[in-house]
């Protein structure tokens, strides 16, 4: 049986696929519909978690980087789309959340297994392989006061939640925290390969 990871600690980084600036709006719209009937409040900083590692120390950073702007150099921005909506409790906040489970598109799964890659090629373990059971998600609401069984109503299958467009390192802080370590723009066009 699989098991599932490890709750997230200080110092593991997660690698966040972004939307730009220009297509918050949209899903702001979108939380404020759900939050009017469910509560809670919106997750601030629209994304999915990709990926997570442990970072064994501050000298592997660059590494890191080097591995994943290689891996990632041929990765043109795509859509990400949701599948169904999801309210589960969430054991590193410990409390329930609202969440758009994603569409697994081709361009998604590639994506995710560049990233992969680029992980294993500098030597460190992804928490959440590439596989049948990778499920990728964001974050509507944070704080619903309970799931308490509660379903919600309508999948949102298809709905259009942005266009990914940038890859940010965000590195778990004491206190629940988080910090920034880089980002990483993926190309409008495919590079020119030589």
């Amino acid at each position: 049986m699989k098991q599932s990871p490890r709750v997230a600690r200080p110092g593991d980084v997660c690698i966040l696929l972004e939307p730009n600036i220009n297509e918050i709006p949209r899903v702001r719209s979108l939380q404020r519909q759900l939050q009017a009937s469910l509560g809670g409040h919106p997750q601030e900083r629209v994304h999915f978690t990709c990926q997570r590692f442990g970072l064994p120390d501050d000298a592997s950073l660059p590494l890191v980087l080097q591995a994943l702007q290689k891996q990632l150099a041929n990765v043109v921005p795509f859509p990400v789309h949701a599948d169904c909506l999801q309210l589960v409790e969430h054991p590193f906040w410990e409390f329930c959340v609202l969440r758009w489970d994603l569409d697994r598109t081709q361009e998604m799964w590639c994506f995710a297994e560049s990233v992969d890659r680029a992980l294993v090629e500098v030597g460190m373990a992804p928490h959440y392989p590439c596989g049948d059971g990778w499920r990728p998600h964001v974050t509507a609401l944070e704080a619903i006061a309970s799931a308490n069984g509660h379903h919600v109503n309508g999948t949102h299958r298809g709905q259009l939640l942005y266009t990914a467009r940038r890859v940010a390192l965000s590195q778990v802080m004491e206190g629940k925290r988080f910090e920034i370590l880089a980002t990483i723009e993926l190309k409008e066009t495919l590079a020119l390969m030589r």
